[in-house]
């Protein structure tokens, strides 16, 4: 059985191409891997930095005239989803409203 020399060569020359092939495949996988393990470090790493914050302002309470004390009347508050909303009036009543689903 004879085997033909220019077709051997070329097997032997595609094989190395393929194994060269697989490899870089791999290494861009890992390369791949690591860019990823990098971008979730980098959005992990404020979480372990303590936090801060700084006064806006100051508001105080309205005050009836001269007394110094509050005014009385209600108190008004939306919850943090603002699809609910509550007062409180000056008799301690507590009224809780839900909001129409149109004004959405």
């Amino acid at each position: 059985m004879s085997v033909n020399r220019a077709r051997t060569a070329r097997r032997i020359v595609l094989d190395r191409w393929a194994s060269r092939v697989v490899v870089v495949g791999g290494i861009f996988i890992i390369a791949c891997i690591l860019a990823i393990l990098f971008v979730i470090a980098l959005e992990v790493y404020p979480l372990f930095k303590p936090a801060s914050a700084t006064l806006a302002g100051t508001y105080g309470a309205a005050v009836a005239e001269e007394s110094g004390r509050p005014a009385p009347g209600s108190a008004l508050g939306v919850d943090e989803y603002r699809e609910i909303a509550f007062v409180v009036t000056r008799m301690v009543a507590l009224t809780v409203v839900r909001r129409r689903s149109e004004e959405r």
